[in-house]
């Protein structure tokens, strides 16, 4: 394809290079040999078999959907690792959804890298994107680090990837299946010259792995939500939900005044008073309407009514409008 330009791809072809600026729409096609993008404004894959390598480098938008990508056995491809199926690599957004991968796949410094219900024989990794999220995957290992804020959630990891059990291992000796901060390839844990290559900020929950562990780096997402009551009795908040869904990691708080801190509701504001909130959310394995840029939160007080609000993820401060308490009886879920 030439510089800025625009195609649609519906017959079987070779080979695939999309040059600076270029439109590449490949729709229900084989593509026999590898694809490149090279700066270009958008590669889409719609029900695309891709038998060679793909190198997605530097796009500003790659949406892939309903594709399948095999290097026919041809394990040369590297980049941390070999049996590379697909490298995508710049600050774009990277979009996989319902795909098969026969090989590693590796997204590396992405905008936003969105990977849902995909199957990966090897290595799946998300590194330095401002933004993940990784829901309801199946892969051989998963690897996760030096990213933004990811999210992964609702996925089955095997523990068999061809590269890793040989090179990264924890110091039981058993192969990595996850790893939430481990850098090319080094020591589990992901430290390696003094640093350690976790994540910003990290949420997880209902994933299965059927061999392997975890790494030394820990994926825990706190949240904090500073609340105030401008009322005129005591509150007590009873109920807490992230997402519509109950919150089912811990809760503990602090009033601004000082004393104790608590580690379970009710959370008790005495009037003209302020509590720090911090919990721990774990993600629901479903995926949400993409882009999923927030989560939406709501307190349940004792006196039939609620506070609600969005955590913008990118923002600081992340949540950006203040919110008033409401009664139950206009939007809450069901919160008894």
């Amino acid at each position: 394809m030439p510089v800025n330009g625009v195609c649609l791809i519906t017959a079987n072809v070779g080979s695939v290079f999309a040059s600076t600026g270029s439109n590449l729409t490949v729709v229900g096609a084989t593509i026999n040999g590898g694809l490149v993008g090279n700066y270009s404004a958008s590669v889409t894959l719609k029900n695309v078999n891709v038998a060679g390598f793909t190198a997605l480098l530097n796009d500003k938008v790659d949406n892939i959907v309903g594709s399948s990508f095999d290097t026919s056995g041809n394990t040369s491809w590297c980049s941390d690792g070999c049996d590379m199926a697909i490298y995508d690599g710049g600050r774009g957004t990277f979009s996989l959804v319902n795909s098969t991968i026969n090989g590693q796949i590796e997204s590396e410094v992405s905008h936003q890298a969105i990977v849902t219900g995909n199957t990966v024989t090897g290595r799946l990794e998300i590194e330095s994107a401002d933004f993940g999220q990784i829901m309801n995957n199946k892969a051989g290992m998963l690897d996760l680090d030096q990213n933004g804020i990811v999210v992964i959630s609702g996925n089955t990891i095997y523990g068999n990837d061809s590269y890793y059990p040989g090179s990264n291992v924890c110091a039981s000796g058993t192969a990595t299946a996850v790893c939430y901060g481990c850098g090319n390839g080094y020591a589990c844990g992901g430290v390696y010259g003094g640093l350690v290559y976790g994540n910003r900020w990290c949420a997880q929950g209902n994933n299965v792995i059927i061999s392997g562990s975890h790494s030394d780096v820990a994926c825990i997402g706190n949240l904090e939500i500073d609340i105030t009551n401008t009322g005129s009795t005591t509150v007590n908040l009873i109920a807490t939900y992230m997402s519509g869904i109950p919150l089912a990691g811990p809760v503990t708080w602090k009033l601004f005044s000082g004393g104790a801190s608590h580690s379970s509701l009710p959370i008790t504001i005495p009037v003209g008073q302020s509590a720090n909130v911090t919990m721990q959310w774990t993600p629901p394995p479903s995926s949400f309407a993409l882009p999923w840029m927030d989560i939406y939160f709501i307190f349940v007080s004792s006196h039939n009514n609620f506070v609600d609000g969005h955590l913008y993820f990118g923002y600081n401060p992340a949540l950006t409008i203040p919110s008033q308490s409401r009664p139950e009886n206009r939007i809450c879920p069901p919160c008894y």
